[in-house]
């Protein structure tokens, strides 16, 4: 198995297994939530969390599969495929009151992610994540609270304690824009600077 990052309507990291077909790939959608009162009357409310679709990529059809893990606000997604592994964040704490979180996610092949480690993301809003395989870090930004933090990734591919969290400070041009909104993480080609 191998593991391969996908974007489709969803940010998404998607597993290539050996499933029904040679050219299925479970893709995996963060899907930030739901609320009650976006859902049209008489429609279910769907449960918050990631969700697992089979990709065929020979025909471009997606099977939903259903809920993959239950968590609150998940969005964005990076894949380590050497451990064969899902990261994820979870978008809690814009309002400045709580913090968001860093998750390693294990697939199972079918489908379904287990949760492996699940760590403090050391601001809110925690809405982007890359992973850097040359030094086995993990990178998020945190939109509610201006910052970009740093992760060591274990040998097992669980998520350490952040060890370098760098906040901004300042406001933008609108009246709107208080403070400041870290929007993402890129590992230059170098691996020198975020």
């Amino acid at each position: 198995m191998r593991l391969k990052a996908v974007s489709i309507l969803a940010l998404a990291a998607a597993l290539l297994a050996g499933g029904a077909h040679a050219n299925d790939v479970l893709v995996y959608f963060g899907t930030h939530g739901v609320e009650p009162a976006e859902v049209r009357p008489g429609q279910p409310v769907p449960e918050k969390g990631i969700y697992a679709a089979r990709f065929d990529e020979e025909t471009g059809r997606l099977t939903p599969l259903g809920l993959a893990v239950g968590l609150e606000r998940p969005t964005w997604m990076a894949a380590n495929p050497a451990q064969n592994l899902v990261y994820a964040v979870n978008e809690l704490g814009n309002d400045g009151k709580s913090d968001g979180e860093v998750l390693a996610l294990k697939p199972d092949g079918a489908g379904k992610l287990s949760v492996l480690s699940r760590i403090d993301a050391r601001g809110g809003g925690t809405t982007n994540l890359t992973y850097d395989a040359r030094s086995r870090t993990l990178f998020a930004a945190n939109y509610g609270g201006g910052q970009a933090v740093s992760f060591p990734v274990a040998a097992d591919g669980a998520v350490g304690e952040a060890v370098s969290v760098m906040t901004d400070t300042g406001s933008g041009p609108s009246p709107r824009q208080k403070s400041p909104h870290a929007h993402g993480v890129t590992v230059d080609p170098s691996g020198r600077f975020l």
